[in-house]
């Protein structure tokens, strides 16, 4: 089947995947129906909830009228549908995690938590285009219903649906199992190498809070033995390449700690200078994409921090890193 906007695949019975273009990459959301209730996992874009969500939703409406939206964490390319969502369907349930909330909800939260955070600490902002974009791909302020601060049993058997708790790539990161059917969907909490285009090439690297953090809920996936593993930019992947992908996602966090502590030397550097020379040492990822990393590494620099192999003076501006 085809919406107005990309392509919807029933990938086993009652899971719908919706599939849209997102510049050089993919998007996907998913629609699982669960008994008499549908559970939405993630919004997409603003475009994607009015041509490709919303259309299907009112096909499935017989199905029934309980409609949950699950928001795996605060990225526009996953909540920016919310709003939309909400007006077409005003008895919409929105459910996060309270530890993503804000930024979710309010979009100047997003933008200052999610997408700046490092403004005020280390020089790292958003150009004045950057601000623009991703202003378009918000949609409009909306209010998260239930907040959850564990996993979550959605349905009883034998519909057997469990919303987990995995953070890593944001601190409340979300993800659905299905344990009769070993299906998993994760959003983006686990991104092996990093997010690629359509064609095969790297767009940015994995982006984590913390490798500790990401590491435990990587590790936690691969105890589930997922069978069918449903990514939010990547083809679903089934069998072996699911066991590949989680360990690609594992030594990616390991590559990265690397370079990053091969990137500091022995003089102060700042936040931005280790970005940019941990970015010059790859080669697969797009120039002048130096803030691209500076999540993730910054994650890895409080645990050197912590390990007591690392000085920050936060009282600097911006901060700076040495190592002991």
């Amino acid at each position: 089947m085809t919406t107005l906007l990309g392509k919807i695949d029933e990938i086993v019975p009652n899971l719908f995947r919706l599939e849209q273009d997102d510049e050089t990459r993919i998007i996907s959301q998913y629609i699982l129906l669960v008994g008499k209730k549908i559970l939405v996992i993630d919004a997409g874009l603003p475009s994607s909830a009015e041509f490709a969500l919303i259309p299907t939703l009112k096909k499935l409406a017989d199905h029934g009228s309980e409609i949950s939206l699950l928001i795996t964490h605060p990225d526009a390319d996953h909540f920016g549908g919310t709003a939309m969502l909400k007006e077409a369907f005003p008895d919409l349930t929105v459910i996060a995690h309270i530890e993503d909330c804000p930024p979710l909800g309010s979009l100047v939260s997003t933008i200052e938590r999610r997408y700046e955070p490092f403004k005020l600490s280390d020089e790292i902002e958003l150009s004045s285009q950057a601000h623009v974009r991703i202003n378009s791909r918000m949609g409009s302020d909306f209010e998260v219903s239930k907040k959850l601060s564990s996993d979550l049993v959605f349905a009883e058997s034998p519909f057997g649906v469990n919303i987990l708790h995995i953070p890593g790539h944001s601190a409340g990161h979300l993800g659905v199992w299905i344990p009769d059917s070993k299906i998993f969907i994760s959003g983006d909490g686990v991104m092996g190498l990093g997010i690629r285009n359509r064609d095969g090439s790297f767009l940015y690297p994995p982006q984590f809070i913390s490798p500790t953090i990401y590491r435990s809920s990587i590790e936690k996936l691969q105890k589930l033995k997922i069978e069918l593993l449903l990514c939010s930019h990547e083809q679903p992947l089934r069998g072996n390449s699911v066991d590949s992908f989680l360990e690609e996602s594992l030594e990616s966090i390991d590559d990265l700690s690397y370079r990053t502590e091969m990137a500091i030397g022995n003089e102060s550097s700042t936040l931005l200078k280790i970005c940019a020379n941990v970015h010059a040492s790859y080669d697969s990822f797009p120039k002048n994409r130096e803030a691209d990393f500076a999540l993730s590494i910054q994650g890895i620099l409080m645990v050197m921090e912590s390990q007591g192999t690392l000085t920050v003076d936060s009282l600097s501006f911006p901060r700076s890193f040495r190592r002991k």
